[in-house]
């Protein structure tokens, strides 16, 4: 999949008749596959959260965990809390030293334990200076020599830039119940 076919996609999608919810599900499902396919990461290691009325933050990503159940509060010092009020990336190539992170383990819907985050990039997905997301592209594995390479600041404002692109087709499809802060 090349960039240039996701965003066909996207823009498909938000001219389609599907409706909402299901047009959502299939751009997240198109985002997510590039992102895997651009990192060379696991559907698992892609994770998209979202901001719900209700003030709680959602996985919408991966699939697997996007249920109602799998909600939390930003209430506690997190990584996607400060993504979220700050709106600014962060990058971890030693992730297994920032506390908890378990919550990815031990998350509702998850078939099995996950292995442990060791690198992660976290940034805001912003339309219009808010943030609507936050997106994880993550590095699961025993060690952090067992994950590959390192991510990097390249890789952060890459990502930066293509979400700074999708944002808009995103925001288009997003259901009413989540909202941009």
């Amino acid at each position: 999949m090349t960039l240039t076919t996701l965003l066909d996609s996207l823009q498909t999608l938000g001219k389609g008749k599907q409706g909402r919810e299901k047009s959502f599900a299939a751009a997240l499902h198109h985002i997510s596959a590039y992102l895997c396919l651009l990192f060379k990461v696991r559907e698992s290691e892609v994770a998209l959260f979202m901001r719900q009325a209700n003030g709680m933050v959602r996985f919408v990503l991966p699939k697997s965990l996007a249920t109602a159940e799998n909600c939390f509060p930003l209430v506690r010092s997190t990584v996607t809390k400060s993504v979220f009020l700050n709106g600014q990336p962060i990058l971890s190539n030693k992730a297994s030293r920032i506390s908890r992170l378990s919550i990815y383990e031990y998350i509702a819907g998850s078939k099995q334990k996950a292995m442990p985050i060791q690198k992660f990039i976290a940034l805001p997905v912003s339309l219009e200076d808010k943030t609507m997301a936050v997106l994880w592209i993550s590095r699961r594995g025993g060690s952090r020599q067992d994950v590959g390479k390192d991510f990097t600041g390249q890789d952060v404002e890459n990502t930066c830039h293509l979400m700074a692109i999708i944002a808009p087709h995103l925001h288009k499809l997003t259901p009413a119940h989540f909202i941009i802060i």
